[in-house]
This record gives structure tokens, C-alpha cells and sequence, in this order.
């Protein structure tokens, strides 16, 4: 009975996981489709359904079943009031901070939006250059932040499964996800941030090809000119001088023809800053460089969210609220066992005239039959 309640919650979180990606990344990704035409680079997908999507999943499972039997029966609904409010609540907090972040970068004065079809004539099949700007940068941080915390809250332990802290590897995973997010939205360019095709500038993006498997797994972009905003004033410029739109290519070291580099040189505040606004130091040519005050406003806003989920999961699904519902349904005779399971229902039959459940007593019962039972009440 422990392994098969251990199992359910745990279908049930990696359930959840899935719904709340689908909707969350449709969301984020079809507003910054329908804005700027913009998607991430080719190896946020890789992150996202390798890293997230199959390695942490597979560490979601790894949780163990607690060593006694709890008196709070788990939801086996998929459609429940439990489920439905867990999942929406994750996928609103996604889409409400992306839809924040959004705001505040547009506040920014160097921030320059450019729809990479139109604007820089991208060609189709070009299509993961189209995240080199500053919105796709944007939507690759939060996506990333928002599904990896998502997977571990789902994996606390509850009623029915051990400490999250006993399971090393959904920490590990956690732990290199979210720091993988600290390094890109923080650091200066450097050529792991241009593979993700965030916080990165040309020559940076030039070197990211000779680092080892990335340029032969890759389909395009990596190692390749960085198709920033800054493209445009050159592209303009050029228009009387090729026949055809001229794009950045390694062939002329991401440099347009002579003339075009002679007024606007590579240094020129149109080129290797944010419209015209210096941003930070150390981005050189076409880049999607935040500012520093920026990089800290997005790790605080982060950090929030991050909060957020942890707070909702552990004080109200697993805590005072889920308790308090709970007591409050025993009590109005609406969970009872023979009144039928709702999804914060107990299973203990009410005793003479007290019909509530105390589960703490259950739990104190059982972590002194097995003292390693007692880390579940620090986490859930």
C-alpha cells in the first residue's frame, strides 16, 4: 500500500509536470511568436526536453515511499480540484513573471526589438537565429527557470514519499539547472552563454564552435555569426552596395563590405552597444548584451519566482491550507470513507463525536518506529 501511494503521488507529479510544460512554453512561446517572430536557440530545446524533460523527470521518480502508512489518502483524479489547482497555479506564475520580465525589458533604453523575418530578412531555414535578440534570450531564461522549478516542487515528499533531500539526484539536476540560469543571465559574453544564445556577442559566438561535440550535434548558429539587433544599421546600409540582403558571414568575419565598415565601423555605438547605449563592457559587434541593472532586476525577479512555487507547493498544497481544508471537510462530513474521497481527504473514520483527523500524531508514530522517517517532516 506505501509503494502504490508512493507511485500514484508520484504519476501525479510527473503528470502535472507535463501539463504545466505544454501550457507554460505554448504560452511563452506563442506570445513571443505572435510579437517578434522569435524563438530560442536549438539548444534550449535540447535543455528543455533532454536535460528537463528526461533526465530530472527521471530523478522525479526516484523518491522512495515513506516507512509507515500516512492517515491522508492520496487524489488519483487527474481532473481533481487539487490537480486543476496545482497545475494552473505553476502555469500562472510562469506566464505572470515572463509577462513582467517582458515589461521591464522594454522599459530598458537600450533595448532594440526586431522581428528577425522582417526586419533581417532571416531565411526559414534559418530558423534558430532567430533567437539572437534580445527576446529570445528572455524566453530562454524564464522558460528554463520556470520548468526546472517546477519539476522539483512537484517532487517534495508529502504524505506518502521520503524527504526530497534524500533523493540526490532531482537535487543535483536542480542545483545545475538553476545554476546553468545564474550563469547565463549574470555573467559577460563568454561561449557557453552563446550556446544557449544568451548574454552573447560576435566573437564569442565564433569561438562556441570549437568547443568539443556542441559544433557537430549542432544544426546551425553555433560557431556562426551572431545575428544581433545591430545587424540593421549595417543591412541598411548596405542595400545600395550587394544585390541581394547582405547577412553576416564567417567568410568575411561577420564584417559587412568595405564601404558599409568604413561609416559604421565595428565600434560605432550603433554596433557594439544596445541602440546607441553603452550596456556593459566587453560586447563586441552584433550581441543581445543586458546591462548590468537589468541582469540583477531579472536574478531578483528570478529568485521571486522561484519563491513563489516553493511557498505554494510546501505551505499550501503540502501545509497549513491543505490541512485546514482538509480538517474542514472531515468535520462538514464531506470526507469520510463512506461518504466517498474528495482530493484532500482523509481516510481515518471519525471517533464518537470527534470526526477530525490528527495527522501529526500519525507521523510522530511512525518516525519513532523508523527515526529516518523523521527528515519528512522538514520537507514535504
Amino acid at each position: 500500500i506505501r509503494e502504490g501511494r508512493a507511485c500514484l503521488a508520484t504519476n501525479l507529479a510527473t503528470f502535472s509536470y507535463f501539463i504545466v510544460q505544454a501550457l507554460s512554453i505554448y504560452t511563452i512561446m506563442s506570445i513571443s511568436m505572435m510579437t517578434c517572430n522569435v524563438v530560442f536557440g536549438e539548444w534550449v530545446y535540447m535543455l528543455k526536453d533532454i536535460g528537463l524533460g528526461m533526465v530530472m523527470t527521471f530523478y522525479m521518480t526516484r523518491s522512495k515511499a515513506l516507512p509507515f502508512l500516512a492517515k491522508v489518502r492520496p487524489t488519483a483524479t487527474l481532473l481533481g480540484f487539487r490537480t486543476v489547482c496545482t497545475i494552473g497555479t505553476q502555469v500562472l506564475l510562469n506566464v505572470v513573471f515572463f509577462l513582467g520580465i517582458r515589461e521591464l525589458l522594454y522599459a530598458q533604453p537600450w533595448y532594440d526589438r526586431v522581428n528577425p523575418v522582417h526586419d533581417i530578412h532571416i531565411a526559414s531555414h534559418m530558423w534558430m537565429l532567430r533567437g539572437d535578440n534580445y527576446d529570445g534570450a528572455l524566453t530562454a531564461i524564464c522558460c528554463t527557470a520556470s520548468l526546472a522549478n517546477v519539476a522539483y516542487v512537484n517532487t517534495y515528499g508529502g504524505n506518502f514519499r521520503r524527504n526530497i533531500c534524500r533523493n540526490v539526484g532531482i537535487n543535483v539536476v536542480y542545483l545545475l539547472s538553476m545554476g546553468l540560469v545564474g550563469v547565463l543571465t549574470l555573467s559577460t559574453p563568454n561561449p557557453l552563454n552563446c550556446i544557449f544564445r544568451v548574454n552573447c556577442d560576435t566573437p564569442n559566438s565564433l569561438a562556441c564552435g570549437a568547443i568539443p561535440i556542441v559544433d557537430e550535434v549542432s544544426v546551425g548558429g553555433i560557431g556562426e555569426c551572431f545575428l544581433g539587433p545591430q545587424v540593421k544599421p549595417w543591412q541598411n546600409h548596405s542595400r545600395s552596395l550587394v544585390a541581394d540582403v547582405w547577412l553576416p558571414s564567417k567568410d568575411s568575419k561577420c564584417l559587412p563590405p568595405s564601404p558599409t565598415l568604413a561609416a559604421i565601423p565595428l565600434d560605432h555605438p550603433l554596433i557594439s552597444t544596445g541602440k546607441g547605449f553603452s550596456v556593459t563592457t566587453g560586447c563586441i559587434g552584433p550581441n543581445n548584451c543586458f546591462s548590468v541593472y537589468f541582469k540583477w532586476m531579472l536574478a531578483a525577479l528570478l529568485l521571486l519566482q522561484t519563491f513563489l512555487h516553493h511557498f505554494f507547493m510546501k505551505f499550501v498544497l503540502l501545509g497549513p491550507v491543505a490541512r485546514f481544508i482538509r480538517t474542514w471537510q472531515h468535520q462538514s462530513g464531506q470526507s469520510t470513507v463512506e461518504g466517498g474521497a474528495t482530493s484532500f481527504s482523509t481516510i481515518c473514520p471519525p471517533k464518537g463525536g470527534d470526526r477530525s483527523c490528527d495527522l501529526s500524531k500519525d507521523l510522530e508514530l511512525g518516525a519513532q518506529k523508523d527515526p529516518k522517517a523523521s527528515l519528512h517532516s522538514g520537507f514535504a
